[in-house]
């Protein structure tokens, strides 16, 4: 089984992209995670986690997380061996983001930055039928239910 679970704040506001190869959503970035205990020194030990997320998880990343922001990330770990130009290998460790969660809130950015409410109704085909009513919830149409 390969799972990683991580708490973490974002190190640098996220450098998201599209795939030149049909245009899918990718958002690149890293994470600070605490260690549970200090070193020699007392000072806290600090790991520096690099992700990816594709898809709808880099959409919302993109839109809504910003430097600072305390984040819980579930995903997996992806390891690259490749080869450097002087004839070393090298490897790159990183977790491939499958959920993430933003755990704080915003309050700290300015509000002309703060993310929007986002709701996107989904309108039946047959809306016309429902009448005038104002007591009526519009939702998507449920798919087991026959015409």
């Amino acid at each position: 089984m390969n799972k990683v679970v991580l708490i973490g704040r974002l190190t640098a506001t996220p450098v998201c992209n599209q795939t030149k190869v049909n245009n899918v959503n990718i958002c690149q970035f890293s994470i600070a995670v605490n260690r549970k205990f200090k070193d020699s020194n007392g000072n806290k030990v600090t790991d520096f986690i690099d992700c990816v997320a594709w898809k709808q998880q880099a959409e919302f990343i993109g839109n809504y997380l910003t430097q600072g922001q305390l984040v819980s990330i579930i995903g997996t770990l992806q390891i690259e061996r490749y080869q450097r130009q002087d004839g070393t290998y090298q490897k790159k460790y990183q977790v491939i983001v499958e959920e993430i969660q933003s755990l704080g809130s915003n309050n700290n950015l300015p509000k002309e930055e703060k993310p929007k409410d986002i709701y996107v109704p989904v309108v039946p085909d047959d809306i016309d039928k429902l009448g005038s009513n104002e007591d009526y919830i519009i939702a998507a149409p449920d798919p087991f239910m026959e015409d």
